[in-house]
């Protein structure tokens, strides 16, 4: 029967969308890992009560992409896990070749993160995303590729359609050209990939 402990981490982790599957892995890790007790272990997780929530919404996050081992900082926070196998794919036009940045890497359990940086061909705009625990897991590498292309070529367009609609264009924190040439590469390289698994 689960006590009070268990339903209060089962919350938690139902607010975070985290599957029936991943809330039954993230229990049976925290049993293990627990030498005594659940309640001991995540006590140990900080000195104080904000450092022992964060920590160990932290640590259910690594459980979700296989990732164990537990290393806090000298300021008492959890590192960050070790991502495996990453991999970038840069595009662009030939004057800025790395406009669009799409990362994908895997965690200890085979399931996928992605992430990407976008700039769009100006001095000051852009967005910035790194691997996070907090991102959503995928089961291949290619899922996590399509969900940051995806996202890229939306930016990227609506971006466009914006700054053409507008009677004064922003020419220094956006570049349609370069914006619309990087859209060009990034569907000419999936669809490349894809001519190839035809044969």
């Amino acid at each position: 029967m689960k006590n009070s402990l268990e339903f209060g981490i089962e919350s938690l982790l139902e607010t975070c969308k985290f599957s029936k599957p991943e809330i039954e892995l993230v229990i049976n890790n925290l049993q293990i890992l627990a030498v005594d007790s659940v309640e001991n272990f995540l006590f140990s997780m900080g000195d104080d009560a904000r450092h022992r929530y964060e920590n160990t919404k932290d640590l259910f996050h690594h459980f979700r992409f296989g990732f164990e081992r537990i290393r806090f900082n000298p300021s008492g926070w959890l590192m960050p896990p070790i991502w495996l196998n990453p991999e970038v794919f840069n595009f662009g036009p030939t004057s800025d070749p790395d406009m669009v940045k799409i990362k994908v890497a895997m965690g200890k359990n085979g399931r996928w993160v992605s992430a990407q940086d976008i700039q769009y061909g100006g001095s000051g705009s852009g967005e910035y995303c790194g691997y996070s625990i907090y991102n959503k897991p995928y089961p291949d590498k290619q899922s996590a590729f399509d969900s940051s292309y995806a996202y890229c070529i939306e930016r990227l367009n609506n971006a466009i359609e914006k700054q053409e609609s507008l009677s004064y264009k922003d020419t220094t924190n956006f570049n349609v050209p370069h914006m619309k040439s990087t859209v060009k590469k990034m569907k000419e390289y999936v669809e490349s990939k894809k001519q190839l698994s035809l044969f």
